[in-house]
């Protein structure tokens, strides 16, 4: 791109070919997308095409940092376990069946809004939860809703 008969300036000609580098990278899945994404950030601020802030300011927003961390409290939800306990709790309360399991997230997810605001986390947070009923199978009388009650103390 540097040696294209194109009148434009040495900085636009290193954003053009930057992004076509960029483009290219991503269709042929040459490198990982997200080391594209960060090679090309860098480009953009070695070759002062952009500033230090205009080039990585993607990662300074507060956005997918919340949803990395929101995420990241789904997994420790499943990994831990407490996922899978709150699934029997809710079967325990409401029962096992499809409308009874609605119900209560639906519950459960409204009275999570009061500990997490943040409609996106609670979402991952019960989707964590509704992973975790779906491992789960509580059969009929009181011997499965006793051990589904011990287990969710």
């Amino acid at each position: 791109m540097w040696f294209a008969p194109l009148r434009l300036d040495l900085t636009e000609k290193h954003a053009l070919a930057i992004t076509i580098f960029m483009i290219v990278a991503w269709i042929t899945e040459a490198l990982p997308h997200a080391v594209t994404g960060i090679i090309g950030c860098y480009l953009f601020w070695v070759l002062k095409v952009v500033g230090f802030e205009a080039a990585f300011s993607g990662f300074a927003d507060q956005t997918p940092w919340f949803l990395f961390g929101a995420g990241l409290i789904g997994m420790m939800a499943t990994k831990s376990g407490l996922a899978r306990r709150l699934a029997y709790m809710v079967m325990a309360n409401v029962g096992a069946g499809y409308s009874r399991l609605l119900l209560g997230f639906i519950l459960s997810s409204f009275l999570l809004t009061f500990l997490v605001p943040s409609g996106i986390a609670c979402v991952i947070i019960m989707a964590a939860v509704a992973v975790g009923c779906n491992g789960t199978s509580l059969g009929s009388g009181a011997a499965a809703t006793s051990d589904a009650a011990s287990l969710s103390r």
